[in-house]
């Protein structure tokens, strides 16, 4: 009875991936499966403005997606696998290797812009840091507290000297941290830390008035793709940033 179980199992699922591999749609990608509301959200019945966004754009050009919701290095070793066609990256690095972000003279086409998102440092009120926008002022070096896997802002903070805790796994997680001074400061999207201080818990914490600038996101694509594919990610980046400046 099992085997047979186990043969019905393994026949179901075949038949996913085979419909999978044949479904016939324009470009594939993935949404990473991360809390940082109102951008990304963990629970993947929910659609953050990353994918609102992208959606709409694709809508409007009438082209068809498939979407996954994974965790962001799973999301990044299926780009790498060429299992997916673009993915929204900030250009890390690391980043700059695994894909292809839109180019015009040998630089980024900055003009293709999706923007960043406004993060916003947050803060114990019996504290005397802030941030003028370039540095962190303070009595010493200060520990900041930035959700795992947020490697473009943990690149930038330490590139600036700072001690990274990135151990959290949410940005809730994070805030707890300050209030126990385990960290000095952390770094959150603005909206979602305005949301989360409003809880009792939080109530000894503020946010400083100066965003930090992060790195801007992009539609980067397989570097292998070819001419239709690459003209239809084109497209969806100028529809995209489009969509974005007349949103605003």
């Amino acid at each position: 009875m099992f085997r047979r179980l186990t043969a019905v199992a393994l026949t179901l699922m075949s038949l996913r991936v085979a419909a999978q591999q044949t479904e016939s749609v324009d470009l594939r990608t993935c949404i990473p499966s991360i809390e940082m509301q109102p951008y990304y959200y963990s629970d993947p019945t929910k659609a953050g403005r990353a994918e609102q966004l992208m959606r709409n754009a694709a809508e409007n050009l009438r082209l068809s997606i498939r979407v996954e919701h994974l965790p962001l290095l799973r999301c990044q070793r299926m780009l790498n696998r060429t299992e997916l066609d673009f993915m929204l990256l900030a250009p890390t690095p690391g980043n700059m290797e695994l894909a292809c972000f839109p180019m015009k003279d040998g630089q980024i086409d900055t003009t293709l812009s999706l923007g960043h998102p406004a993060f916003v440092f947050v803060k114990r009120r019996d504290s005397n840091w802030n941030w003028d926008g370039r540095q962190i002022d303070g009595d010493r070096n200060p520990v900041i507290g930035v959700r795992n896997g947020a490697r473009g802002l943990v690149k930038s903070l330490r590139e600036k000297g700072y001690q990274i805790d990135d151990t959290t796994l949410t940005p809730h997680q994070a805030l707890l941290k300050v209030v126990t001074r385990r960290n000095d400061l952390t770094l959150l999207p603005e909206e979602y830390a305005k949301l989360e201080l409003l809880l009792p818990e939080f109530k000894q914490l503020e946010i400083l008035p100066i965003e930090f600038n992060g790195l801007e996101f992009y539609y980067a694509a397989r570097c292998d793709l070819n001419s239709t594919q690459t003209k239809k990610i084109n497209l969806l980046r100028r529809e995209a940033v489009k969509i974005n400046t007349t949103s605003k």
